[in-house]
């Protein structure tokens, strides 16, 4: 992932439009009002070999998700499963699945 500044200078000045499309293109999270529940369904895979890689890649995805993404599509972030998978392979590195959904703000 790009570091914050780098990240904030491509949202800055941008329209909702502009905005939109970029988390769509560059990120794959499409904001549609598709959703017949309310909530858009989206999933994260995080891959490390340390804990503290691990928590570096999800302080930086909650400040994604918290300062850019929602604000931009005026939703509401929830956690909603977080599967872990390990790796029998000899590399060592593990994977984190945290499902999440965005649900619009009432």
């Amino acid at each position: 992932m790009l570091s914050k500044e780098k990240i904030k200078r491509q949202f800055e000045e941008k329209t909702e439009e502009e905005s939109l499309k970029i988390l769509a293109e560059q990120y794959n999270i499409s904001w549609t009002n598709r959703s017949t529940s309310g909530k858009l369904w989206f999933a994260e895979v995080f891959t490390y070999c340390s804990n503290s890689q691990l928590e570096e890649q999800l302080n930086n995805f909650l400040w994604f998700i918290n300062f850019i993404v929602v604000p931009i599509t005026n939703s509401c972030f929830n956690e909603e499963a977080t599967v872990f998978l390990g790796c029998t392979c000899p590399c060592g590195h593990k994977q984190t699945v945290l499902y999440f959904t965005l649900s619009p703000n009432v």
